[in-house]
C-alpha cells in the first residue's frame, strides 16, 4: 500500500527485494520468476524487464538457488477478465480445466522451466502441465488449499455491468495496458492513496486482443462497477484501444529466457 501511493512499485531494487525476500524465506530450491513487459507491466521496455530478470536470477544465484527468468508480454491483458475477485474466479475456473489460450502457455511455459531446473524434461513436462489443467486435476489441490487456508469458494459479490460495443469494424492493432490498468484503480479495484479500501468486486472482461477481428458494435468487453458513472467508465475503456483497416498480427507472448549468462529468445 505504501508504495502504492509513493510511486515505487516499479522500483527494481524494491521489486527484487519484495520477491525474493518471500522464495528465500521458505528456501525454494528453484526459481523461475515471470517477469511482465509492455504497457501492463511495472517495466515498459524489455531492456528494463532484462536489467529486473537479470537481477532477480543473479541474487538467488548468490543464495545458492536455480533460478531462471521468462520475459512475458504484456501488451495486453493476459486472460479475459482484470480486477481482484474478477482474477481468482477466473483461476479458479482454468484449473477446473477452463483456462484462456494465453494463460494457459504462460502457466505451462512456467511449468515446464521449473520442471526442467528441477532434472525434469522441459517439453515433457510442459505438455504434462497443459494436460493436468485442462483435465480439472490442478483444481482439486487447488480446493484443499483453499480450505486449509480458511478460504471461502462463494461468491458475494453482486455488481452492476456495462457492456462496451466496438465503435468500429476492423482488426485490434493495439491495446493500452496501463490506460486499462488505471481504470481498474478509478472503479475502485486499486488504490490512489495508502487508506483507500479495495473493491473487490469492481474490474472488466476483455473479449478482443490484439490481431483480432471486430464488427461495428460487436462487444469488445464488460465493465462490473459497484459506483460511478458507467458512460465515463466506456469512455475510458475504448480510449485503451486502437484499430487498424489492415491484418495485424498476435503479439508473442514469451519473448525471452535469462538464466545467469544464459539469455535467449526462445526454446
Amino acid at each position: 500500500a505504501l508504495r502504492d501511493s509513493t510511486a515505487t512499485v516499479e522500483s527494481i531494487p524494491l521489486i527484487v527485494a519484495s520477491i525474493l525476500s518471500k522464495k528465500l524465506a521458505i528456501n525454494s530450491e528453484a526459481i523461475v520468476f515471470d517477469v511482465k513487459t509492455g504497457s501492463g507491466a511495472f517495466m515498459k521496455t524489455e531492456s528494463s524487464a532484462l536489467e529486473l530478470a537479470r537481477l532477480l536470477v543473479e541474487v538467488s544465484e548468490m543464495y545458492g538457488k536455480k533460478a531462471r527468468a521468462v520475459i512475458t508480454d504484456m501488451n495486453q491483458p493476459l486472460g479475459t477478465y482484470a480486477g481482484n475477485y474478477l482474477e481468482v474466479e477466473e483461476s479458479a475456473k482454468s484449473l477446473q480445466g477452463n483456462p484462456p489460450e494465453d494463460v494457459l502457455e504462460v502457466v505451462s511455459e512456467l511449468a515446464g522451466n521449473i520442471a526442467e531446473l528441477s532434472g525434469r524434461d522441459y517439453k515433457e513436462s510442459k505438455e504434462e502441465a497443459r494436460k493436468i489443467i485442462l483435465e480439472g486435476k490442478a483444481y482439486e489441490r487447488f480446493e484443499k488449499w483453499l480450505r486449509h487456508l480458511g478460504g471461502n469458494l462463494e461468491k458475494n459479490f453482486k455488481p452492476n455491468t456495462v457492456e462496451v460495443l466496438s465503435p468500429e469494424s476492423g482488426w485490434v492493432k493495439a491495446i493500452n495496458c496501463e490506460i486499462l490498468g488505471y481504470l481498474v484503480v478509478e472503479l475502485g479495484g486499486g488504490r490512489k492513496k495508502k487508506e483507500d479500501k479495495i473493491d473487490p468486486a469492481v474490474g472488466f472482461a476483455i473479449f478482443k486482443k490484439v490481431g483480432d477481428f471486430v464488427e461495428k458494435k460487436e462487444p469488445l468487453g464488460v465493465i462490473y462497477y459497484t459506483k460511478g458513472e458507467p458512460e465515463y467508465f466506456v469512455k475510458r475503456f475504448l480510449s485503451a484501444f486502437e484499430f487498424s483497416s489492415e491484418v495485424v498480427e498476435p503479439l508473442k507472448l514469451v519473448k525471452k529466457f535469462v538464466g545467469g549468462s544464459n539469455e535467449k529468445d526462445s526454446r
